[in-house]
């Protein structure tokens, strides 16, 4: 299933879409409009930023009913997303920025 987003993010981000998001950032602000359908994000994103206010974040947006998943940064899908941001989501609809 995260290897499907994950492929389904880099395929929408070759067609220029906005129906996907990467980085902390565009993740919440997607978030603040209800639009995620799917995250994944890497363990590497609760390192690089506060831990507290990413557990905060990632509990409201399952609240929400997203299906969330987790990867090791150390595994090829781990680092893929690292690479992407450390987190990614499929939106169920476009959001212009």
């Amino acid at each position: 299933k995260v290897s499907y987003i994950i492929d389904q993010v880099m395929f929408l981000a070759n067609k220029t879409s906005k129906k996907f998001s990467m980085g902390l950032e565009e993740t919440q602000k997607a978030n603040e409009f209800g639009a995620i359908e799917s995250l994944v994000f890497s363990e590497k994103v609760i390192q690089d930023f506060d831990e507290q206010k990413v557990v905060d974040f990632l509990n409201d947006v399952e609240g929400k009913g997203v299906k969330i998943y987790s990867v090791d940064s150390s595994t090829d899908i781990g680092l893929r997303v690292t690479g992407l941001g450390g987190i990614v989501s499929l939106l169920r609809y476009s959001l212009e920025t």
